[in-house]
């Protein structure tokens, strides 16, 4: 089974804007500052942008890798690592290097995917984040290809694998797992997470013990690799998410692709974009669920359900981009949907969990999104948030600012407890980029985001820099 996966953030949550609305957001200057710039417990957005940008890179033809679908990540040295999920030297997918070199950006194919009707077995179509370990060695997941082709998986169910520099200059790649079905298909979005003592953790959209999920392709797990004494890596599902369908209405979602998040205390937290299985007609809608697992001496970790999105206007609804936790332990995302933006909801949220005295997690929406080129802020969110020194929270949206090509945000908390939103830049031709879908911040507050377009519509990585004021 092989999918568009470069494609699949365009077709999610593009929106068209009722004509009514955008004629009352004209007709108004002050009722669409408040309506539709403001989220639950945010105050306007500032107008224009404050960063000056820059494409820094434009995939091109093969050999070139072209359609990267995730962010990038930074090493010590300011050099920018991702994937891409076509192109390289057999169409498969790439892993890239862009290094700064005086003023202007280096790019290098640091390894190309085969196609597993050449009888190769690396993967191929990586669509997740790489992560980095402190020899400098890169780790990622392919959603697709590896050993098991001829299995229900199709093309292969995926790998995990891990990139390591030689002296010559070049990267060889090693396969560290390949997925079978039942212990995991299809790693797709997110990336790879270390614990303090070297195990791996990441999700597979399918496989697992059901097989009511993606047409027979499973509902997804969540798993962990442990490298061995003899340098070998096994592979342990830690969570199988389950689906209505099997039968006992358990209160699950399913097909996590967003990644996951460690507390303070070793327990993993993630989203599923569906879900809960409420069970009987007339409940909630299944628009996704954040879920927590907790270490135990079996196999298999204890799994609850700390928080249900109820979609509408009540919060957002399919959460997209996974979790980051700040040093109090509250948890902050984006839903790509829901909120109640008068004039324009279910555009998308910023949200924030915290953990209440009862127990219970309790959800604030930081900011509701408005999908109206007149309220310039941006529309459906799908990147999650990134978290910097100071407590600010910076993002992307898909869609919405004055030419609906998404835009990049900040958020920052205020003493009074609410948060202003700020539109950072707006993306505003597809020469230039587009729908930016990753981000990432270095200790200079410079950020680079991944979008689609620019000169080859291969897509394009942003540099944003910080206007010096005077």
């Amino acid at each position: 089974m092989r999918r568009s996966s470069f494609h699949f953030f365009r077709a999610l949550t593009r929106k068209v804007c009722p004509f009514s609305a955008a004629l009352l957001c004209a007709v108004s200057t002050a009722l669409y500052l408040t309506a539709c710039g403001a989220g639950t417990t945010g105050k306007t957005q500032t107008p224009g942008s404050s960063y000056s940008a820059k494409v820094i890179y434009n995939f091109g033809a093969s050999p070139d890798g072209y359609g990267p679908a995730v962010g990038v990540v930074l090493d010590a040295k300011g050099n920018l690592y991702g994937t891409t999920v076509y192109g390289g030297t057999f169409g498969e997918g790439t892993v890239f290097k862009l290094a700064p070199n005086g003023g202007q950006w280096t790019e290098t194919v640091l390894y190309s995917f085969c196609h597993t009707d050449l009888n190769c077995a690396d993967g191929s179509q990586p669509t997740s984040k790489v992560t980095l370990d402190s020899a400098g060695n890169l780790y990622g997941t392919a959603s697709l290809g590896g050993l098991y082709s001829d299995s229900f998986c199709g093309s292969g169910c995926g790998v995990v694998f891990k990139l390591t520099p030689q002296q010559d200059g070049t990267w060889a790649e090693t396969v560290l797992h390949t997925f079978q079905g039942e212990d995991g298909a299809e790693p797709w979005g997110g990336s790879l997470l270390f614990d303090n003592v070297g195990n791996l953790y990441g999700t597979t959209e399918g496989g697992g013990a059901s097989d009511w999920c993606l047409g027979d392709l499973g509902c997804g797990t969540v798993f962990e690799l442990s490298l061995s004494a003899n340098g070998q890596w096994t592979e342990r599902p830690l969570a199988w998410f389950y689906n209505n369908s099997d039968g006992d209405n358990r209160h699950t979602g399913s097909n996590p692709i967003d990644g996951i998040t460690f507390d303070s205390d070793g327990n993993l937290y993630g989203t599923t974009r569906t879900g809960p299985s409420w069970g009987y007609p007339g409940g909630p809608p299944a628009v996704g669920e954040v879920f927590e697992l907790g270490p135990t001496p079996s196999d298999l970790w204890s799994q609850s359900w700390p928080y249900d999105f109820q979609g509408g206007t009540a919060d957002g609804a399919t959460p997209t981009g996974g979790l980051v936790v700040d040093n109090t332990g509250a948890f902050y995302g984006t839903t790509s949907a829901g909120g109640s933006s008068t004039l324009s909801p279910d555009s998308g949220t910023v949200f924030k969990l915290t953990l209440g005295t009862n127990n219970n997690w309790n959800d604030t929406v930081l900011y509701n999104f408005c999908a109206l080129p007149v309220c310039g802020d941006g529309s459906h969110p799908m990147g999650g948030v990134v978290l910097d020194q100071s407590g600010n929270l910076y993002g992307t949206t898909l869609n919405g600012g004055v030419s609906d090509g998404g835009v990049v945000f900040k958020l920052e908390p205020q003493s009074d407890g609410t948060w202003t939103q700020s539109t950072l830049y707006t993306f505003q031709s597809v020469g230039t980029g587009y729908a930016p879908f990753g981000l990432t911040i270095d200790s200079s507050g410079n950020l680079y985001v991944v979008a689609a377009g620019g000169a080859a519509g291969n897509g394009v990585i942003v540099e944003l820099v910080p206007k010096v004021t005077q």
